[in-house]
């Protein structure tokens, strides 16, 4: 943060510096001095920021029958193709994989059954139990809450139960929609969400009294629409196909919001990739601009994001922060905006406060108003005089410097405090 001259820049100096908790930083960027109403240009750093990692299946083409693996720092990279142990057996349609402590389950809707992924880098699986009679299965979600596995059937139209042990999948109800494409579960709500690929909508499930209730309809275009669902943090992301027919493939991850149905891309798409499956291992941890003090109102133009600006209601000294909300505690700093009126007393065609910030004017009894206009002595310059007990009279300390530090008494404010 730049330190400003005068009494006042003491008290902005105040302002927190930036710090850690874990391995999140957070700097707010410089203190500005801005005309009103504004807008401020607000360039935060932040470092140390979760990487987005996901995984996908299957691949296209050349990646054919893989887990496509997307990490925004090392890129993306691929699984398999899947297959046994001895590569007897192939999984062509990896409908969907869910982690379950440290194991990794996967479905298949050809090959009709579940299986465990033994190595994330060859693709080695081995299948648990018989190939089921259900002939589409297609997606998981585990409820932790309760440890059940649960799996659709977009054929039947039903809602699963998965014994992990026996590979056996029992009927837990019907749905009163068809082609269920997607399914996740939220611990906060204790729900199951799911989405449909020829309506287009996004449902809460209640096994328990097996509740159906369509909250959203997600419009997409023919042959488009989501194939899986997961949830992290407590928020829904989807595995969203452009075109099953198109060449090559691209699966494109999407927030949804649950309280807007508002749905937004997340990253880059992935090329050549089938979005058959979704499961979220990482996600960058989210931000908010907000005031901290100020005497107005403030409005940021993208308040979750590291880049902004920031717009008053009226002059003042703001405080403003960035918060990185993270697992370990949230991270955050300030930066501090004097938003001034334009004030030219000595017709420079310069803001007076930015003269006084850039040293083209001299302010050495901090009134805030550059020496050459002539202001009238103030209780702040009485002030500042008293406690320096430098200069034998207020009118002299632009004149004196009893420390023989080189700086004149009116402008050192800093010198008197290391007297303290």
């Amino acid at each position: 943060m730049r330190v400003f001259s005068g009494l006042c820049a003491t008290i902005l100096a105040l302002a927190p510096v930036p710090f850690a908790r874990a391995d999140i930083t957070v700097d707010a960027g410089p203190d500005q001095i801005i005309l009103f109403p504004g807008p401020a240009t607000l360039e935060a750093i932040v470092t140390g920021l979760s990487p987005l990692d996901y995984w996908v299946a299957d691949g296209d083409d050349q990646y054919e029958n893989m887990i496509m693996k997307y990490h925004s720092v090392n890129g993306l990279s691929q699984s398999g193709p899947l297959r046994d142990w001895d590569q007897a057996i192939s999984y062509p349609w990896p409908s969907d994989i869910v982690r379950i402590n440290e194991t990794i389950f996967g479905i298949d809707t050809l090959r009709r059954c579940l299986w465990v992924l033994n190595d994330d880098v060859t693709g080695d699986v081995t299948q648990i139990g018989p190939i089921s009679g259900w002939q589409r299965l297609s997606c998981l979600a585990y409820d932790s809450n309760n440890d059940i596995l649960y799996a659709g059937d977009f054929n039947a139209d039903r809602l699963l139960r998965v014994n992990r042990q026996t590979g056996q999948f029992t009927p837990v109800m019907t749905l009163p929609f068809g082609d269920i494409r997607g399914l996740a579960f939220n611990p906060a709500t204790g729900l199951l969400y799911a989405s449909d690929m020829t309506n287009h909508n996004l449902y809460s499930i209640n096994p328990a009294d097996q509740q159906v209730t369509m909250l959203w309809h997600l419009p997409s275009p023919p042959d488009s629409g989501y194939d899986e669902l997961d949830f992290y943090r407590g928020k829904l992301y989807g595995a969203w196909q452009a075109d099953y027919f198109s060449t090559p493939l691209v699966t494109q991850l999407r927030h949804i919001d649950l309280a807007t149905g508002v749905e937004n891309d997340i990253g880059p798409p992935i090329v050549e990739s089938a979005s058959h499956s979704l499961m979220i291992n990482s996600m960058p941890e989210e931000m908010q601009w907000t005031m901290a003090s100020g005497p107005g109102s403030v409005t940021f133009s993208s308040p979750n994001t590291e880049q902004t600006e920031a717009t008053f209601s009226s002059p003042g000294i703001y405080a403003l922060e960035l918060t990185v909300f993270a697992e370990s505690g949230n991270v955050s700093d300030v930066v501090i905006v004097h938003v001034t009126e334009f004030v030219d007393c000595n017709e420079n065609g310069r803001n007076d406060a930015q003269d006084i910030a850039d040293g083209v004017s001299r302010d050495c009894d901090a009134d805030g108003v550059p020496d050459e206009c002539g202001a009238a002595w103030t209780d702040v310059e009485l002030f500042v005089a008293t406690m320096l007990s430098a200069s034998p009279g207020p009118a002299l300390i632009c004149l004196y410097d009893q420390n023989d530090d080189g700086v004149l008494d009116g402008d050192d404010v800093q010198g008197f405090l290391a007297r303290l």
